[in-house]
């Protein structure tokens, strides 16, 4: 978790920048309902968007998509 505020902005913009929100949500609702477990939609989305599951778990937490 970071908390020096240049680093979390730098988190902010390469999260955008490799995971654009528009991009994440369309690709995210099928499998939510389908009933995928959030850890099987974060990993096959990480993959779709070539980062770590964890970045994608991030990003999905961040946009209100998983509730953590």
């Amino acid at each position: 978790m970071a908390t020096d505020l240049q680093e979390i902005q730098a988190n902010s913009f390469a999260a955008a920048l490799l995971m654009p929100e528009i991009h994440v949500r369309a690709t995210v609702s099928p499998l939510v309902s389908s009933g995928m477990s959030e850890d099987a939609i974060a990993a096959k989305l990480a993959k779709t968007f070539d980062v770590s599951p964890q970045a994608m778990s991030y990003r999905l937490l961040n946009l209100g998509i998983f509730l953590g």
